[in-house]
């Protein structure tokens, strides 16, 4: 499965049986996670569509996303990510845990 993370929404992505070519993948996504494998390329070819899990929450809007993690039957998803303070404070961390009910 392929994660992707845009400015507003996770998708899940299906790579079974697909296709794979090395591609540069930033310009579309804050964070790209493959589970349970990491890759350095994305599916340009397959069947299948992504599906969207959940849109990201406002407490996660202009934040660097750092990760992504979600359980093997993919019903507990949670987002994180980290924000810049004042100067004189360090960066505040943010989640986001969502229940997937289908």
């Amino acid at each position: 499965m392929l994660a992707l993370v845009t400015q507003t929404s996770v998708y899940h992505w299906s790579i079974e049986g697909k296709h794979f070519v090395s591609f540069m993948f930033s310009r579309f996504c804050d964070f790209l996670v493959f589970i349970p494998l990491v890759y350095d390329f994305i599916i340009l070819a397959g069947d299948s569509e992504p599906v969207k899990m959940f849109d990201r929450t406002a407490n996660l809007q202009g934040n660097q996303i750092i990760n992504y993690r979600c359980d093997p039957s993919e019903k507990w998803l949670v987002l994180i990510g980290i924000a810049q303070g004042p100067p004189e404070v360090c960066p505040a961390g943010f989640s986001y845990l969502h229940l997937a009910i289908y």
